[in-house]
């Protein structure tokens, strides 16, 4: 899992001040938005580095939602922690609090349409 701020952000995902935004990965991409002080998002931050491990096929992004303040107004961060899912194709989901790593892999499977457990 690696951490990034809105820049890189704009280089490795997508620019959020395109009227067209565009993927540039091509893999699915999860990003975490996270602060220091929430102890659900260290919580669910175990659990997304053991995916991340798991899952090659995604890419897997952190964001501080303190320092990342356009990200998180782009994508209306009201609760954290909060996953957004982007899929290469189709729309983005959005998980709140502390998911459980069952219920995460069901969200991704619903999402990007093929895991192996």
């Amino acid at each position: 899992m690696i951490e990034i701020n809105t820049k890189e952000f704009r280089n490795l995902v997508f620019d959020i001040n395109s009227n067209k935004p565009s993927l540039k990965s091509s893999k699915p991409v999860i990003l975490d938005f996270y602060a220091e002080w929430c102890m659900p998002c260290k919580a669910i931050s175990k659990t997304l580095n053991e995916l991340s491990l798991e899952f090659d096929e995604f890419e897997f992004y952190k964001i501080n939602s303190e320092e990342s303040y356009e990200l998180t107004e782009y994508f209306k961060i009201k609760n954290l922690p909060t996953l957004i899912l982007i899929p290469t194709e189709g729309e983005i989901k959005v998980l709140n609090g502390n998911v459980p790593k069952s219920k995460l892999i069901e969200a991704f499977n619903n999402t990007f349409n093929k895991i192996s457990i």
